[in-house]
């Protein structure tokens, strides 16, 4: 019997059919709903106990067993999807200010995180979603930061898409898995409220921990960012209400500026290459009110 189960198991998987889950995303601010696939499988138990019979009452004669295939349901159905329509947390940032090029980058880092769906248990990780950050994918040489200074990047300004989706993150109330603030202050949120990615050190994750799948939609138009994140409200919204609160906890006023004489230039000549900015020290908190 051992070798019957032994037989079934390492050759019937060959004919699995894996099922798909159904998917879910949103257009011209609809929802599409694209179906499962149930799958095939073969069970192994009834069709090892179907040979032995055969085995057992063999008449010397060549047999024929059909193998029992059950349908294999994928775990998220069309009718799970439909119910993922509720508007968890929303958060939008204005970069009316920004050149040309940064504007561009913001716009194609929402175009990419755009529609991803992410099921139970999921994490996402702005890091694999945003990168390459090349010309290739969509990215223009804008202003960034680096260890506190301004430079020019290929992807500049794609912190404000993280951080802007942070904040859709913290009202939804997911999980954050991973964040870091910026080397200096910004302006389109405020402080501690921030998401920077940098590199492969400096990252944005967070997960999916409810029971239901989740959607990122991520739009811009004029000049401003918007994340949606879509899923099964569980919360009590009517008696319990969410809001955050930055307190600054110290400010470190910046160093005397930092003199460079170019004997190439008249005495009267002055560039300032980096602007000086004040520091601080920043905590965030969440006040949940519950009845008022």
């Amino acid at each position: 019997e051992k070798k019957i189960k032994d037989f079934v198991s390492d050759n019937a998987s060959a004919f699995d059919i894996e099922p798909v889950n159904a998917k879910i995303s949103r257009k011209d601010g609809e929802f599409i709903y694209t179906d499962h696939v149930v799958g095939k499988k073969v069970n192994v138990e009834k069709t090892t106990e179907k040979i032995k019979e055969a085995v057992t009452n063999w008449n010397r004669q060549d047999l024929i067993v059909d193998a029992v295939v059950e349908d294999d349901i994928p775990e998220y159905t069309r009718e799970d999807m439909e119910q993922c329509k509720d508007l968890l947390g929303e958060f939008t940032t204005d970069f009316s200010t920004s050149t040309v090029d940064r504007a561009g980058n913001v716009s194609n880092g929402a175009r990419l995180i755009n529609n991803t769906l992410l099921y139970p248990g999921d994490i996402f990780s702005a890091y694999k979603v945003l990168t390459p950050f090349t010309k290739e994918n969509g990215y223009f040489v804008a202003g960034a930061y680096l260890q506190g200074r301004v430079i020019d990047s290929v992807g500049g300004g794609a912190c404000q898409v993280t951080t802007t989706l942070y904040n859709a993150v913290l009202l939804s109330e997911l999980e954050v898995v991973e964040r870091q603030p910026h080397s200096m202050t910004i302006s389109y949120v405020d402080l501690s409220r921030d998401a920077a990615i940098a590199g492969t050190y400096k990252d944005f994750k967070f997960k999916n921990n409810t029971e239901y799948p989740i959607l990122i939609e991520g739009v811009t138009k004029g000049r401003k960012i918007t994340f949606r994140i879509w899923g099964k409200e569980t919360r009590d919204t009517k008696n319990r209400k969410i809001k955050f609160v930055t307190v600054v906890l110290s400010e470190t006023p910046p160093p005397k500026d930092k003199i460079t004489e170019d004997p190439t230039q008249p005495t009267s000549y002055k560039k300032v290459t980096q602007a000086a900015h004040t520091g601080y020290k920043a905590e965030l908190y969440k006040v949940v009110y519950e009845n008022g």
